[in-house]
């Protein structure tokens, strides 16, 4: 595993429509959440993480909550 295997990454989440069966469409708590994240790459493998605020939980709770997501991938 070497430095050229893994890549930095950075994005936003932006909600675009948030809608509740009980309430209706709800206001986000904030625009756009900046996302940061981590990637790394060997043959057919690939495994990604971010770190971002979640919008959902962020209204649930009134304050910033932040989510995490790991994913992986195999290509055949």
């Amino acid at each position: 595993m070497s430095a050229q295997d893994w890549v930095y990454r950075a994005g936003a989440v932006v909600p675009i429509k948030i809608f509740s069966s009980m309430t209706g469409r709800l206001d986000a708590p904030f625009p756009f959440a900046p996302t940061v994240g981590l990637g790394w790459r060997s043959g057919n493998l690939k495994i990604d993480f971010a770190l971002y605020a979640h919008t959902v939980m962020s209204m649930s709770k009134d304050s910033v909550s932040p989510a995490a997501d790991l994913s992986l991938s195999m290509s055949f």
